[in-house]
């Protein structure tokens, strides 16, 4: 019983916890430039996660079905690079689809699938997509192209930049930038002719300031304003409420008084009755 406890233990970590590559391959394709600039070609990268063997008789295939054997490799420590080249030795960009969708097979020297990446676009002339990180799971468009390296980082999308929105123009600047309206000259009154009577006239003048000073008076004589009527009514009020509050609260403790007062005295009669009564 504790052997096989054990071993689903094992089972359970092996399964969890593995090196995350394709199946239990010993190589994997890492990386590859399918679109290359004028005057280079397209390669393929291969990773070795327990270190280097030899893939010389594997092959790839892309979506078309085309075989390319894997004879003639770079190798470099836990990598290995395949160079796409003509028939006199020139770099070719031939191969690898740069349009629609292409996917990528390889195969070992018995025909069988060890590795495959499918269904993917070309991210443009020039970039690469690989594992990051190496041998992992998670295919990215890389930062820059790592032939025959461990491969750099993913390649960080753009940040948008949030436009920013125009400040309301408050109505107070608008107001003290306005231009001030120009203050109206007042024009000379005309001085009356003197009357040729020796008796005294009284003047538009001497009208207009008894007018101006009973305005004065009135408006100088002290009044009670609205906020202060409010506030003299709710005063008043709420004195009334306090008012009523205590003499109802008289009359009931009066009333309580009285009725204790009524029992106390049933009580006591009650006791001299049979006191009586025993006697």
């Amino acid at each position: 019983m504790p052997k096989i406890v054990a071993c689903l233990i094992t089972l359970f970590l092996f399964l969890f916890f593995h090196s995350p590559v394709f199946a239990d391959s010993q190589v994997v394709i890492n990386e590859f430039l399918a679109d290359s600039v004028s005057g280079e070609g397209e390669w393929v990268e291969f990773y070795f996660p327990s270190g280097p063997i030899d893939i010389s008789s594997y092959y790839l295939k892309d979506v078309a079905n085309t075989k390319k054997t894997l004879n003639s490799l770079e190798n470099c420590g836990n990598y290995a690079v395949y160079d796409l080249v003509t028939s006199t030795g020139n770099p070719s960009d031939g191969w690898l689809n740069n349009s629609g969708q292409e996917s990528i097979f390889l195969y070992d020297g018995n025909d069988n699938l060890v590795d495959s990446f499918e269904n993917w676009l070309n991210p443009g002339e020039g970039k690469t997509l690989g594992r990051i990180p190496d041998g992992s799971g998670n295919w990215q468009e890389t930062e820059k192209a790592t032939k025959c390296q461990q491969n750099s980082q993913a390649l960080p999308s753009p940040t948008p930049i949030p436009t920013p929105a125009p400040s309301p123009t408050s109505s107070t600047s608008q107001s003290s930038t306005s231009t001030k309206s120009p203050t109206p000259t007042p024009k000379p009154s005309a001085t009356p002719a003197k009357s040729s009577s020796s008796s005294p006239s009284t003047t538009p003048n001497s009208v207009l300031g008894s007018k101006t000073e009973e305005q004065l008076l009135l408006t100088s004589t002290p009044g009670v304003s609205p906020s202060q009527s409010a506030e003299g009514e709710q005063k008043g009020s709420s004195k009334t409420k306090i008012a009523a509050m205590l003499t109802g609260s008289g009359v009931i403790l009066i009333g309580l008084s009285i009725g204790f007062f009524v029992l106390y005295n049933r009580v006591l009669n009650k006791s001299e009755n049979q006191k009586n009564s025993e006697n």
